[in-house]
């Protein structure tokens, strides 16, 4: 039965890449309980996470646990995208414990939406790195509304493409 089973970044002792780790969250391989805080991060937070990774910083890690038993109830958007529930050909769910904050602005700022973001956090996205700057590292929030992002600007969800 186990053979059925699909094989994600747990079932070996690696460490998975961001963006495998980014993938799989928009997959619904990872689940954040709602038991978490919401995402409650303000701007500042969000570039200096952003910014402690470029120097190379320590940012943490993420703590998980996998379950086969458990069925918590989870959010169905991380930054305005909405994200599916365990596909049922995984067999466990893997929750996020710790981290929700990180992977919120990891996942908003790298990950470009297959559709229009929803909610209420929709409109801090996305994030934008000043190419055009003498400042490093220069991070940008998103321009007001109505106005578009200078041509200098690198909307960071295309990094990943």
């Amino acid at each position: 039965m186990s053979d059925m089973i699909e094989r994600t970044s747990f079932d070996t002792p690696t460490l998975p890449r961001l963006e495998t780790i980014l993938i799989e969250l928009q997959r619904g391989v990872y689940q954040i309980p709602e038991f978490q805080r919401p995402s409650v991060w303000g701007d500042e937070q969000r570039l200096d996470l952003l910014d402690s990774i470029v120097k190379g910083l320590p940012i943490g890690s993420f703590l998980v646990w996998r379950s086969i038993l458990h069925k918590l109830q989870t959010y169905d958007k991380v930054a305005g995208i909405p994200v599916p529930e365990s596909p049922p050909s995984i067999g466990k769910r893997t929750y996020l414990i710790d981290g929700h904050q990180r992977i919120s602005t990891l996942f908003g700022a790298l990950v470009r939406p297959p559709q229009a973001r929803q909610g209420p956090d929709a409109k801090r996205w996305p994030l934008y790195y000043d190419l055009g700057s003498e400042d490093r590292p220069a991070f940008r929030l998103p321009p007001r509304a109505g106005k578009e992002a200078p041509r200098q600007w690198l909307p960071l969800d295309i990094l990943l493409d």
